[in-house]
């Protein structure tokens, strides 16, 4: 989903440190980081965040670790599949 302040994110990886877990690795869709989200996402020590480029991160302070991927490979798929009245499960059948 989304990453905005960060304040689910903290508390779950505080639960996860609790039960053992020496690495941990998170993902989102949406990376808002608004307000502490930075410095919240840092003090966890995560081994890597990676998001998707539906919110540019450009000339935005960044978390460390922070890995972003691009979404145009999908989108251009699906377009393509739209203008070519192909059916959608030919894309779905190859995730």
């Amino acid at each position: 989903d989304e990453i905005n302040t960060a304040g689910t994110m903290t508390r779950a990886c505080t639960l996860l440190r609790k039960a053992g877990a020496k690495d941990i690795s998170v993902s989102c869709t949406h990376a808002v980081f608004a307000g502490p989200a930075i410095e919240r996402l840092d003090e966890c020590k995560l081994k890597e965040i990676v998001v998707l480029d539906t919110i540019s991160q450009e000339g935005r302070k960044q978390p460390k670790n922070l890995t972003v991927l691009s979404i145009a490979p999908v989108l251009a798929t699906i377009i393509d599949i739209i203008n070519t009245s192909k059916p959608m499960g030919i894309y779905l059948d190859k995730l």
